[in-house]
């Protein structure tokens, strides 16, 4: 528990822009993450996985335009539960936008591909909005090969490549 209040926390310097507060907050978080498979452990506090701690280590990181620094986190977010749809869609997507951000177009247009996958087994808004932002985010570098396919899978959607509020 201790170490999901510390992720909140951390994430808060992030958002109020203080990466060194943010440094300091995140380190012990994941030094309470790394006690937190101690035998006896409350088994309600199984949700918070690594995968959440490096999730929102990078959001955070996002939020303090680090991205080449978010990287340092991958692909930890991606190590949620394979049963976790909604996690494993949230965390790819944001995995592609931290690539996107960070230049890699390439590594930005696979995650993409692999979040517009498991958003369609998931009814999620915060995934749909995280989907939203991706697609702005590339619309811009559609002349790169990779990244025309996912925005034409996306259009091709379900949803029709419209991700909904």
């Amino acid at each position: 528990m201790t170490a999901r209040l510390l992720t909140t926390q951390a994430n808060a310097h992030a958002i109020a822009g203080d990466h060194r507060s943010f440094r300091t907050t995140i380190n012990r978080d994941r030094t309470a993450m790394d006690h937190a498979d101690q035998p006896g452990r409350p088994t309600w506090t199984a949700c918070f996985t690594p995968a959440h701690l490096a999730g929102t280590a990078m959001r955070s990181l996002l939020a303090l335009d680090r991205p080449a620094h978010a990287l340092d986190f991958a692909p930890q977010p991606l190590a949620a539960p394979e049963n976790n749809l909604r996690t494993n869609a949230l965390h790819t997507a944001l995995l592609a936008t931290v690539h996107a951000r960070a230049g890699g177009l390439d590594a930005a247009a696979d995650h993409s591909q692999q979040a517009l996958a498991l958003a369609r087994h998931v009814r999620s808004r915060r995934v749909a909005a995280r989907l939203r932002q991706l697609t702005k985010m590339l619309v811009p570098h559609g002349r790169a090969a990779a990244v025309a396919t996912f925005l034409e899978r996306s259009a091709r959607s379900p949803m029709g490549g419209y991700w909904p509020e």
